[in-house]
């Protein structure tokens, strides 16, 4: 098939298990005979075990994690499976600094030590007390600052659980991460009795964030709703389930997804805040800093979030976990936000971000970092209906340009069709960008093999585009050689001509002869020529648009290797086998560095390439070309 070209950090561990066979705990060791105040066991702990494994041994272990990961479950556990070890096992509740001192002192009565009734007095006696007893244990859970503990810290065991950064000062820091897909599996099996796709479904959507398992699965339990209703709830109104259903381990203030979080977000400075908010309404996908650089340092701006955990920063992007997105959603929804509302302000961000130009590679590598964003924004406005015209065009026609040059062509049709939608109803149906948007839906239907869906789309944006004088618009030149490509794919090759003659002349008028849009529209009438017969025609103007394109593109541009392409099927008509293999190779070659090994185009050009071989009596080396095509075009959407 020929191709036309239409104008458009140190020291620390990370726990993660994936692949190992999950282990349910079901221990029933004693409690120790000294002292005892670990709070109740999950009897529903699964997993786990590498990490339950790397709290043994050091005198200080802090575990640190974002809220709901499962910090205190993972402390509660290791306490029972660890309780022969220790006399003494006792837990402190740390994220209030003046408390810990009266839980101390209970630690002292307890003990039935001989302490002064002045908790002050009493505390420096108990941890003396502890440093000479031995195989004691103290859990700090859920501690804000080294600075709160380190002064009650005993020459005996500590274990730490914290949200904060700063704790490697005391000791190892094991950074906990989300549960691995089969411990989501087995906790969700075994707590709500669902079926095993069902469960994976649902961790899919819940992050395999433990908090969040269990609320599911508690909900699931107490109402008997069937998982896939439960799911479809969970898609369409994510915001409203976070506070459905509640994890019976933790304290009522922090049971759910909407609440958990409550108590860091308020402890953030403004800015880091409004850079939590926005973050709510972008995608899960890591978030490049540069797009925070309005804030100021974007490394200061989002320095809290990490501090409370509630992001990571790898390199120079942030991640943040889809739950924690969600309760700041929930939280900029439940309150009174200062205009601009974080949804404008992620668009705003995203639209100053995005390359002006979509039409070449060069912008791809910032395309793929920013289009899940951009969909995810634009996902968020269908519900909430905040972004203004002008600006939600702009991401809906920039985002469906480039999905078309991604290969997502049924995905770029949807976008630019809501483009349209809104851009008719913010502007007079004649507005320029109504005739850009056309346009470029056209240009999508072509991809699609519908050319007659597209042929009154472009009519209509050609008489937008004459009536408001032509280049003041938009290049009519462009509408002018996609009207050839449609009259080309209807049959029609005598019109085709004639737009693509059109086209070419008022390029050249208005470009003149040695500019990429000329050689796009030469490459596309070459096409005709060779339907019509002409080769020796085409071939002149493909080596001419090709000339100009190694003059004027980048080295590897995908209009290079189109031209290279379409040129070495001419060649192969004309019969001159071995240039045209050498030039279908080179074209290959191109496009798998732009494109990537899956990619309609990629099936295409070795489709192309394995034809000329059979050509050349080679159906051994076509065989294993023409298979890989195949596997593209099931693995393609």
């Amino acid at each position: 098939m020929d191709h036309g070209q239409h104008a458009l950090a140190s020291g620390q561990s990370t726990v993660n298990q994936a692949g190992r066979d999950v282990v349910v705990n079901n221990y029933a060791a004693g409690p120790p005979t000294g002292a005892w105040n670990v709070p109740p066991r999950n009897p529903n702990f699964v997993g786990r075990v590498d990490a339950l494994a790397t709290l043994d041994g050091l005198a200080v272990q802090t575990v640190r994690g974002m809220g709901g990961v499962g910090k205190t479950q993972l402390a509660v556990e290791y306490c029972y499976q660890n309780s022969d070890s220790y006399d003494v096992v006792w837990w402190i509740f740390a994220e209030n600094r003046a408390l810990i001192p009266d839980q101390l002192h209970l630690l002292g009565k307890a003990l039935r030590l001989d302490l002064p009734a002045d908790t002050r007095a009493a505390v420096p006696l108990l941890l003396s007390h502890l440093r000479n007893r031995g195989r004691c244990l103290l859990v700090f859970d859920n501690a804000e600052s080294v600075h709160d503990i380190r002064d009650y810290l005993p020459w005996c065991r500590v274990l730490v659980t914290t949200r904060r950064a700063g704790f490697d000062a005391l000791g190892d820091v094991l950074d906990l991460d989300t549960f691995t897909r089969p411990e989501s599996i087995t906790l969700l099996r075994q707590r709500a009795m669902i079926s095993e796709g069902g469960a994976d479904d649902l961790a899919v959507l819940l992050g395999d964030l433990p908090l969040g398992l269990e609320q599911a699965a508690a909900y699931l339990k107490q109402t008997g709703m069937p998982v896939d209703e439960y799911l479809n709830l969970l898609r369409s109104n994510p915001e409203l389930m976070a506070g459905q259903g509640v994890d019976g381990h933790r304290p009522a203030s922090d049971s759910t997804l909407a609440t958990v979080w409550t108590m860091s977000f308020t402890r953030l400075d403004p800015r880091a805040a409004t850079v939590l908010q926005v973050c709510g309404y972008l995608g899960p996908e890591a978030i490049p800093l540069s797009l925070f650089d309005e804030f100021g340092s974007p490394s200061m701006a989002v320095a809290p979030l990490v501090d409370y955990s509630l992001a990571q920063r790898v390199d120079d992007r942030l991640v943040m976990h889809r739950m924690v997105q969600l309760a700041a959603r929930r939280n900029a929804e439940d309150v009174a936000w200062p205009s601009p509302h974080p949804l404008v302000r992620a668009a705003t961000l995203l639209s100053r971000a995005l390359p002006r130009d979509h039409e070449g590679p060069e912008s791809w590598p910032v395309w793929r970092i920013l289009l899940p964003h951009v969909l995810t924004v634009l996902g968020h406005d269908l519900k909430l209906g905040l972004l203004d015209g002008d600006l939600l065009v702009r991401l809906l026609d920039q985002a469906g340009a480039h999905l078309q040059d991604f290969g997502e062509f049924d995905k770029s049709r949807e976008l630019l069709e809501r483009a349209l939608l809104v851009a008719e109803g913010a502007a007079c149906p004649d507005h320029r960008n109504v005739g850009t948007i056309l346009n470029n839906l056209a240009a999508v239907f072509m991809e699609l093999s519908r050319p007659a869906d597209a042929l009154p789309l472009l009519e209509r944006s050609l008489d937008i585009a004459e009536s408001a004088g032509g280049r003041d618009c938009f290049a009519i030149g462009s509408i002018l050689n996609n009207l050839g490509l449609v009259q080309r794919d209807l049959g029609d090759l005598v019109a085709a001509r004639e737009w693509l003659e059109r086209a070419l002349a008022a390029d050249q008028a208005d470009f003149g002869a040695a500019h990429p849009q000329v050689a796009i529209v030469q490459n596309n009438l070459a096409l005709v020529l060779t339907d019509l017969g002409d080769l020796v025609g085409a071939r002149r103007l493909l080596e001419e648009a090709l000339r100009v394109g190694e003059a004027t593109l980048a080295p590897g541009h995908p209009a290079i290797a189109t031209r290279l392409n379409n040129l070495g099927l001419v060649l192969g008509k004309l019969g001159d086998l071995a240039m045209s293999r050498m030039v279908l190779e080179r074209a290959l070659v191109m496009d798998e560095a732009s494109f990537g090994p899956v990619h309609p185009t990629i099936a295409t050009r070795l489709r192309n390439l394995a034809g000329i071989l059979r050509k050349q009596g080679l159906a051994a080396e076509a065989r294993p070309l023409l298979d890989r095509a195949g596997e593209i075009d099931d693995r393609l959407p």
